[in-house]
């Protein structure tokens, strides 16, 4: 044990003893002659690993520290170039795998917003045309329930909902309504009923597209006739 100690001990006092001497030749090399190189190598292989490693990285770790903030404002700057980031846009860099290969569902917004930009169709849209996209466009349907989801988890909505009757089989009956006699046969706050329940446009977009169309109020069939041709 007493043996043990000792080692310990010597091992110590050896790393003690390097430390001190080449703290001495730094501040003697910092003085007067300042040409004469320390000889820190030699220094160095007394110690262990982990003290080497300290004092090397003490030893020029200010100097790193101090380069990093005086190059962080012009490297900002730098950085901030438009024509910087262009190029590296251009070549490939910092980009979303959306940027480099770019959604369907997006080359289709891209695509029908270029035919209405080249065909200049500014005439009026059919009544209800939005709750027809809500309910027969995938995309749109999508987007509107994962909407509706959200809302419901959030307590701020659950008033709201509640006053529309939503989850209620009066929205179900409306939403059977809607596909047999048309939205022109509901009230304004029946349909927003239906369109505020993520169920109801669920069942609505199998349904418009599953039933047979002497099933589906004239308004359907004119509207999923009109869709057809648009895509």
């Amino acid at each position: 044990m007493k043996r043990g100690f000792r080692i310990v001990n010597k091992k110590v006092l050896t790393s003690s003893l390097a430390l001190a001497f080449l703290l001495l030749n730094l501040v003697s090399t910092s003085g007067a002659n300042p040409s004469r190189p320390a000889p820190p190598a030699d220094v160095l292989s007394f110690l262990p690993a982990s003290d080497a490693v300290a004092l090397v990285m003490g030893r020029f770790g200010a100097g790193i520290v101090s380069a990093g903030m005086a190059l962080s404002i012009p490297l900002s700057v730098l950085t901030s170039r438009k024509n910087l980031g262009a190029r590296a846009r251009s070549a490939g860099f910092f980009l979303t795998p959306e940027e480099i290969k770019l959604p369907e569902e997006l080359l289709s917004l891209r695509s029908h917003l270029k035919i209405h930009e080249l065909t200049g169709d500014n005439s009026p849209r059919r009544p209800h045309a939005g709750l027809a996209e809500s309910v027969l466009d995938p995309y749109v349907n999508a987007i509107h329930v994962s909407l509706l989801r959200e809302k419901e988890l959030n307590p701020v909505y659950a008033e709201q909902f509640a006053k529309l009757g939503v989850g209620s089989a009066r929205v179900q009956t409306l939403g059977k309504k809607l596909l047999s006699e048309g939205p022109e046969k509901l009230s304004a706050d029946e349909r927003l009923s239906v369109m505020a329940d993520q169920r109801a446009l669920v069942w609505l977009h199998q349904q418009s597209w599953q039933r047979p169309n002497e099933m589906l109020a004239p308004w359907w069939r004119a509207a999923i006739l009109e869709y057809s041709r648009r895509d």
